[in-house]
């Protein structure tokens, strides 16, 4: 069994135009995206992947994974995240408690496609990781753009051919 190791995002869009610093998600990048908003259709989109995986492999499996917290305000702030393609086909949504301290969150592993259907070597690099604000109750929330542990990133599991 084989899989990619996690892998950055290369793009990413404030779908809202609410969160600031959000380039710091991008691959090659350092630094916290932040958001203060109570608006719930704060909206991060990354995308713009370059997993290599070989043609005619079996993807057995996505994983994404995420750093994150909450400062100050009333606990009950969440994240919530989606896999899509681009609007096309968009897979189960994963919502996340935060806490007061930076955390790692990994959603998903082998075996799991979020209900996605079309996951293949030949489309798995147009997934986009859709981040938006689930609830927000006074706090500043912020997602790590971290090296030492990808963050936010995506790995993908497959069998070669």
């Amino acid at each position: 069994m084989a899989d990619t190791g996690f892998v950055r995002f290369n793009n990413v869009a404030d779908n809202s135009d609410i969160w600031t610093n959000e380039n710091n998600l991008r691959a090659s990048q350092v630094g916290d995206a932040t958001c203060t908003s109570n608006n719930t259709t704060a909206t991060l989109v990354l995308g713009g992947l370059s997993l290599g995986i070989p043609a005619g492999a079996l993807i057995t499996g996505i994983e994404y994974q995420y750093r994150t917290k909450r400062s100050s305000g009333i606990s009950g702030a969440s994240l919530e995240t989606q896999l899509r393609f681009a609007e096309v086909e968009t897979g189960n949504e994963h919502t996340q408690a935060l806490s007061t301290s930076f955390s790692t969150i990994n959603v998903g592993g082998e075996g799991e496609f979020f209900g996605l259907t079309t996951v293949t070597p030949n489309t798995v690099d147009n997934l986009q990781l859709v981040i938006k604000i689930g609830s927000n109750l006074g706090s500043t929330i912020s997602i790590s753009g971290d090296n030492q542990v990808e963050s936010p990133a995506i790995k993908v599991y497959y069998e070669e051919n």
